[in-house]
């Protein structure tokens, strides 16, 4: 390693001995330090002064904590430094790729390695002025799902209790991938999506997408591999702690979707769900996360209790929530409306707490419970049945 310094190599820094061969098999430089993930001290940073560093975090979250906290005390000593970790899902054996080894194992070259973090700052340009800012003509809209959800969007959808409001953020999810609207049963463009369900297992999440997968077959568009991409932390995670953060940062800059889904919001912090400050924190973090990816946000949050015939739809919590997204979208029981055998209600009316910008955006009046026998999607806009299919494709998709 040492006369690679010399030589100007790049150096190659990851968590164990065994990955540090693999790399040198592989024809790179490579180092780490004594005693695994967390033990690398300032003092090893000195070795690499100067050098361009690119750091290999191992795909778990004792790895990927290793990485950034050789990635913090590389700042202002080497010349310039990154974390990458490993691609591909896994080995004809049927182990994932969990790190350098792996990676290299499955048939992948350094040059695979997918950048998570680089230290890189950009010199804005100055901002135009007026004349300049108003001689650009007006770009169209960027929808994911046309008159829906727009690129860059952040859409928090609320519901009651017995509403199956969870259910339709797993089926924006299916539709987008596969290339489907979830409303007017058109072909779109499909686009890719990150899923991070922090309330329910891996076990629940799998029957709950099982058959939405099968709805997108039968309708002739099998969601491309690759296109949604699920993650499961029951646990919860914590926007508030920095490794969570991180670690969300992370996640969408190696995924790159064009929609993350994420939630419920009371699981995404442990702070004080009416403390204002607690809010603002997790929605810069969630800001943060969708301005790198350049992608759409839905969260899902709960609605407030209420007597009477007519119930509130807007999220608890801090009052930020009502001013955050673009779009506040709830549903609730519609007026005599049945509960099916399983008991969701039948019908549920789609109230608009925080409306949408402008009238390009059309989202339904009611949803009705849709018909397995039929291979519906678990909610259907009625106004479907009377109004024609328009087929949203741009040039050159297919199906």
């Amino acid at each position: 390693m040492i006369e690679a310094i010399k030589d100007g190599e790049i150096i190659y820094v990851c968590e164990g001995e065994k990955d540090v061969h693999s790399l040198e098999r592989a024809g790179v430089a490579a180092t780490c330090n004594p005693g695994g993930a967390g033990k690398w001290r300032d003092e090893y940073s000195e070795v690499l002064r100067d050098v361009i560093v690119v750091i290999v975090a191992d795909r778990d979250e004792a790895g990927q904590r290793h990485a950034r906290q050789v990635f913090a005390s590389l700042q202002g000593v080497a010349a310039a430094a990154e974390i990458v970790e490993p691609a591909g899902e896994g080995l004809p054996d049927g182990r994932t790729i969990k790190d350098a080894s792996d990676h290299l194992e499955a048939g992948f070259t350094v040059a695979d390695f997918v950048t998570t973090t680089t230290g890189k700052d950009e010199t804005p340009d100055l901002a135009p002025d007026l004349h300049e800012f108003l001689a650009v003509d007006d770009e169209p809209y960027d929808w994911l799902i046309p008159h829906v959800i727009e690129r860059g969007d952040r859409l928090i959808w609320t519901g009651t209790e017995g509403t199956g409001k969870s259910v339709q953020v797993r089926t924006f999810a299916v539709c987008l991938a596969a290339g489907l609207h979830p409303f007017d049963r058109a072909v779109i463009n499909p686009g890719r999506v990150l899923f991070i369900d922090c309330e329910n297992s891996e076990r629940k999440t799998r029957k709950h997408f099982r058959g939405l997968e099968k709805t997108a077959r039968i309708k002739g568009r099998r969601v491309p591999d690759g296109n949604l991409r699920i993650i499961c932390r029951p646990e919860g995670i914590d926007l508030l702690s920095e490794d969570d953060a991180a670690w969300l940062l992370e996640r969408v800059t190696a995924h790159k979707p064009d929609m993350l889904c994420i939630g419920p919001f009371y699981r995404l912090h442990h702070g004080d769900m009416n403390d204002e400050r607690y809010a603002r924190l997790v929605t810069v973090i969630l800001d943060k996360a969708r301005a790198r990816a350049d992608c759409a946000l839905i969260t899902e949050a709960h609605a407030g209790h209420g007597e009477g015939p007519v119930r509130p739809v807007r999220p608890i919590g801090s009052s930020l929530l009502m001013r955050w997204p673009e779009l506040g979208i709830g549903i609730r029981r519609a007026e005599n409306a049945e509960r099916s055998e399983s008991g969701h209600y039948m019908t549920v009316d789609v109230v608009q707490w925080r409306g949408a910008r402008d009238d390009d955006y059309r989202w339904p009046k009611q949803l009705t419970f849709g018909s397995r026998d039929r291979d519906e999607w678990p909610w259907v806009d009625p106004a479907t049945q009377i109004r024609g299919v328009p087929d949203y494709r741009q040039e050159g998709d297919s199906a």
